[in-house]
C-alpha cells in the first residue's frame, strides 16, 4: 500500500507494538504498556472477545486482522477519499543524539 501513488500523502501508517508477548522470552524493544492499553480499549469499543495481533484499525472506526491485505487496502482507500476533519503539520529535527518534534494541529474550515 505504501507504494501506491493514489494513497501517497493521504495515509500515515503507525505501528503500536504491544507488550503482552514479552513474557514469552523475546522482549519487543518498541512495545509499551500504553499501546497494550490502547488495544484493550479497542476490544471494548468494538466488543471483541479479546485482543489479537496483528490488528489493524483505520481512522479509529473500523478494525480488521492486519494481515487481511485486500480488506485493509479497501478500507484505507475508501477512508482516504473522505474530507479531513483536521490537518496536522509535523516537523522532526534529528541530531546525533536525539530527535525532537513539533506538531501544529488545525481544524479544517469546512467542519
Amino acid at each position: 500500500m505504501r507504494n501506491d501513488p493514489a494513497l501517497r500523502g493521504h495515509v500515515t501508517y503507525l505501528a503500536f507494538h504491544v507488550d503482552y508477548w514479552d513474557h514469552l522470552g523475546w522482549r519487543d524493544p518498541f512495545a509499551a504498556k500504553a499501546w497494550t492499553q490502547r488495544q484493550l480499549e479497542y476490544v471494548d469499543q468494538f466488543r471483541l472477545e479479546s485482543a489479537y495481533t496483528p490488528q489493524a484499525v483505520v481512522d479509529g472506526a473500523e478494525y480488521m486482522v492486519g494481515s487481511d491485505g485486500r480488506r485493509l487496502y479497501g478500507v484505507v482507500a475508501r477512508e482516504s477519499e473522505r474530507k479531513a476533519d483536521a490537518s496536522v503539520r509535523l516537523q522532526v529535527t534529528m541530531t546525533r543524539w536525539c530527535a525532537s518534534s513539533r506538531v501544529w494541529p488545525r481544524l479544517m474550515a469546512n467542519h
